[in-house]
This record gives structure tokens, sequence and C-alpha cells, in this order.
């Protein structure tokens, strides 16, 4: 029998980035035989909770992608016409069917990871949110949120933030630190994201060319 199901929470993979640095659209890059982006859909789908994809549109962008199943995955459209993460995370907030809601990128193939968020649930007790440290840093994705930081979020965004460590200074922030665990932990494997082909390559290597 596999793990049992996260309660209490649902994911949101964020999709809207350009992928300046890396020159095309990374979420489409062969990572392991697979586009990038199935593999952190994978990993939340094996979670057992809700999974939304958040862009901004159109609602079929994806649509191509060989993601499995799709009961439980659902496209929800940034209609605020800003690209920023915040604007991601608050169109991910007035979605969320759950008291809360794990944030990460549709570039980290690792985020949606069992071992970071239950970290995450139990250190967000008496707080609006739980986020991992690493060398002293708050991680502004791989956080967890509660629903009732939609208004502060919405606030902030008006206000013209755009990244979610805004709302992070924001609202009662149980922090995680994570230093003491090694580099292939879980944990810290989940904050790894793609920007650069170069980040790509560090994951799968191109093969060897043959020898001479």
């Amino acid at each position: 029998m596999g793990e049992p199901a996260l309660t209490g929470l649902s994911i949101a993979l964020l999709c809207g980035g350009r992928s300046m640095r890396f020159g095309a659209d990374k979420l489409r890059a062969q990572f392991k035989g697979e586009p990038l982006l199935a593999h952190s859909v994978k990993a939340a789908r094996a979670l057992g909770v809700q999974v939304a994809l958040v862009h901004p549109g159109p609602s079929f962008r994806f649509r191509d992608l060989p993601l499995g199943d799709r009961a439980g995955l659902t496209d929800v459209i940034d209609a605020e016409g800003v690209l920023a993460p915040l604007a991601g995370v608050v169109a991910a907030l007035r979605w969320c069917p759950t008291d809360a809601l794990y944030v990460c990128g549709g570039d980290m193939p690792f985020a949606p990871s069992r071992a970071l968020i239950e970290r995450l649930q139990k250190a967000i007790e008496g707080h609006e949110a739980a986020a991992p440290v690493l060398a002293n840093i708050i991680q502004p994705l791989c956080t967890l949120l509660k629903k009732s930081t939609l208004a502060k979020a919405e606030e902030l965004l008006a206000k013209k933030a755009g990244s979610p460590f805004a709302l992070l200074r924001e609202v009662p922030c149980a922090k995680v630190v994570l230093d003491d665990l090694p580099a292939d932990a879980p944990e810290r494997m989940a904050l790894f994201d793609i920007d650069t082909r170069a980040d790509l390559e560090k994951l799968d290597p191109p093969p060897a060319p043959p020898a001479e």
C-alpha cells in the first residue's frame, strides 16, 4: 500500500514565468524523458491532494503535455495581468478548496515533497504561514499558506508587491530551518528550481560523447 493522502491542504504549481533565462518554455523541457512540468505534477498528485496549475492562460496551455489522469488537476487562470509570483499566489488562494495551500513552482520537480510539507504542517500551528529557511534565507516558494492569508495577499498585490516575500513578511510565519539536513535530503531537494539549461543538466546530465 502507498502512503496515505495528505489532508487539509491543496497544492498550487506556479507556471506563469516567461523562462527568459532558460531561452524556451522550460516547463516543456525534457527531464529524464518527460516534460519538466510532468515531474512536478506527478509528485503532487502522489500526495492525494487537489492540484492547480496556475498560469495566465490560455486554459488549454498544457493540455498537450503527458500529465497523466487529469482528475483532481485544475487550470487556474491568473487574470490579474501581472506577471509576478504574488499574482499567482493570489489566484491560487482564491481557488484553494482547503484550509491551507502549499505553493511551489512548476519548474521545481521535487518541490511536492511529503517530508517537507509534513514539517511545514507541524510548524504552522498558531501561524498563518510556514516557510523553509536555508542559509538564513526564507524561501519564497515551497511555503504553506493558510487560506486566511488571501486578503493580505490581495492588499499587497494592489500595492504593486510582486514577490511572495512581501506576504511572508506581513503575516505570522513559522520558519523551518533546513541547514542541519544533508543536501540530498528530500526537504532540501524540494527547493531546487530550474532557471537555466545548466540547472537542468545538473540534475539530468547529457550522455557523454562516444569514445574515439
